[in-house]
């Protein structure tokens, strides 16, 4: 922090929950940025690994311990309700920051008119498998070819100012981190108030999280039933969802989970029916041209190989979404059947 002001100019608030894997990359990082004028605030949020023993290496201003798991929610919120900066920066504890970042983040808010900057992920990260490639190209490209002003929040790397977060009604801890949906309730709530959301896209910080294919597909599992049932909450319909995506699931994902799942249904048909056969490999065609722009950056960027691995780990990906929607709505429907047999 300055000696030279009383309270800093960004305040970052980072939960911590079993981060040890990655926390120590991740702390160090914020230390080793150009822009030194910040506080660092840590939230504990119940650890029972090695997290603690990382924090405590580094000076960090404000550091609080919950004795038990609150979720990330109610974690973010006792931080930022701690910040003293008049911009608050949530960072996750398994991103690593590039060493000009808190500088961008600290140029936008020079321009008094802004109010909530976010950043992405890049596409180069320390896992070489398959599956963390996939994850980690598939959240960069859709966040890069998303406009500049978006209506969600993105707590990974998302900054905020404190008189706009004072108001703002905070994160909503009824959405749990596995299902997702607080970013984005967060997001819909502030575009609701008025509040503009930019995406820079030159802020782009390391994911260091690895996957492996039972990892990716649960964390899509949940994801994609979360989202609908934020949906849902805020009454979108279907239709809607499959026409504008929801956050940076845009509609060629939507409408990709469709498919998949009528993929495999026509060619279990097709048992009975050679017709159902031929309509199961047009399906997949069009399949395959709507995620040609997907196919064709990722192998510019990375390789051809690798993108040809990503073609059936992505049906997979988008199949078991489609899972995830049904079990949503269904979960829905029975809700509001109980609750006309209690009325």
């Amino acid at each position: 922090m300055s000696s030279a002001d009383k309270y800093p100019a960004i305040s970052i608030v980072m939960p911590v929950r079993n981060a040890q894997d990655y926390l120590d990359r991740s702390l160090s990082s914020v230390y080793a940025n150009s822009f030194k004028d910040f506080e660092m605030i840590v939230v504990n949020d119940g650890s029972k690994d090695d997290s603690e023993k990382i924090i405590k290496k580094y000076p960090i201003d404000t550091y609080i311990v919950f004795p038990s798991n609150k979720g990330h929610a109610v974690a973010r919120n006792e931080g930022a309700n701690k910040a003293k900066g008049r911009i608050i920066l949530f960072i996750d504890a398994d991103i690593e920051l590039k060493e000009d970042t808190l500088k961008k983040i600290s140029g936008h808010f020079e321009d008094t008119a802004c109010q909530c900057v976010i950043g992405l992920y890049s596409k180069t990260h320390p896992n070489s498998d398959i599956f963390s490639c996939y994850k980690n190209m598939w959240i960069h490209y859709t966040y890069l070819t998303s406009p500049e002003r978006v209506n969600w929040f993105f707590s990974a790397i998302g900054a905020i100012k404190k008189e706009i977060w004072d108001k703002s009604g905070f994160f909503d801890p009824k959405f749990h981190i596995k299902t997702g949906g607080g970013d984005i309730d967060f997001g819909f709530r502030l575009t609701r108030q008025g509040i503009s959301i930019i995406l820079d896209k030159d802020i782009e910080v390391i994911h260091l999280k690895k996957f492996n294919l039972y990892k990716l597909l649960k964390n899509d599992l949940m994801r994609s039933f979360g989202y609908i049932r934020l949906a849902l909450i805020y009454n979108r319909s279907l239709g809607d969802i499959a026409k504008q995506g929801i956050a940076n699931a845009q509609n060629s994902f939507a409408v990709s989970t469709i498919a998949s799942a009528i993929i495999a249904g026509l060619f279990i048909m097709s048992v009975f029916s050679i017709w159902m056969g031929f309509m199961g490999v047009l399906f997949v065609l069009m399949y395959l041209k709507l995620n040609y722009p997907f196919y064709k950056y990722s192998a510019e960027e990375l390789s051809i190989r690798k993108t040809i691995f990503f073609i059936p780990i992505m049906y997979v990906d988008h199949f078991v979404c489609a899972i995830g929607v049904i079990c949503s709505i269904l979960c829905k429907y029975l809700s509001d059947l109980k609750t006309l047999a209690d009325e």
